[in-house]
């Protein structure tokens, strides 16, 4: 073996073993980040849950309000809408709520291939997006059944007295919110979907040609 060669394998040997130290550390930090998620959403419902042993009956009804529906509240709160008033003095649908957000548009990828692909290299994503008006967008990490779920949540919170629901949503607000299953993304959607159908044409290419070499 010349020495070239050798170091062309050390090279190679160094670097594979660099990749796997990194997606090694990579699974460690999102672990990491599921066990913190879920101890914060456990030190919150206990929080609530110690509510619900005092207090009057309607303090209770709150109490069990804020468990119940923390994650929905959390979910209307990322889309930042001016004026809460609109669900919280009036009964709306779950449609006129997301019209009233400016979403305009429910795009899922989220069983399509080529987009986990896409995103492996940063991560998970659920692959649901809601479009607004000018083209920017909310990405969801979250599954399908999850979103669609809240709509029938909502309707259930819709039914709740509004001085109940103004409570629940006053003492969720007074909480910190994290991350959570929301981001916005001032882009416009289509470069995002522009990126995806380039990649996804490069692959078939490469494809293509790689067919064509082992014919």
């Amino acid at each position: 073996m010349s020495l070239l060669i050798f170091l062309d394998t050390e090279q190679k040997g160094t670097a594979y073993s660099l990749s796997q130290k990194l997606l090694q550390e990579q699974r460690s930090q999102s672990i990491e980040r599921k066990r913190i998620d879920n101890l914060s959403e456990q030190f919150a419902d206990l929080k609530t849950a110690i509510l619900t042993s005092i207090g009057s009956s309607n303090e209770r009804d709150v109490a069990r309000g804020v468990v119940r529906f923390r994650r929905l509240l959390d979910f209307v709160r990322s889309l930042t809408l001016r004026d809460t008033n609109i669900f919280l003095k009036n009964t709306i649908s779950w449609d006129d709520l997301l019209h009233e957000a400016g979403i305009v548009e429910l795009i899922d990828l989220s069983d399509d291939p080529n987009y986990q692909e896409f995103r492996r290299h940063i991560g998970p994503r659920g692959g649901l997006f809601l479009v607004k008006e000018d083209r920017t967008y909310y990405e969801l990490r979250m599954s399908p059944e999850i979103f669609h779920s809240y709509a029938l949540e909502w309707d259930s919170f819709m039914e709740l007295p509004e001085e109940t629901r103004t409570v629940i949503f006053d003492a969720l607000s007074e909480m910190r919110m994290g991350p959570g299953p929301v981001r916005y993304m001032r882009r416009p959607i289509d470069v995002m979907l522009d990126e995806l159908h380039y990649r996804n044409q490069r692959n078939l290419l490469e494809g293509s040609d790689d067919d064509e070499g082992n014919a």
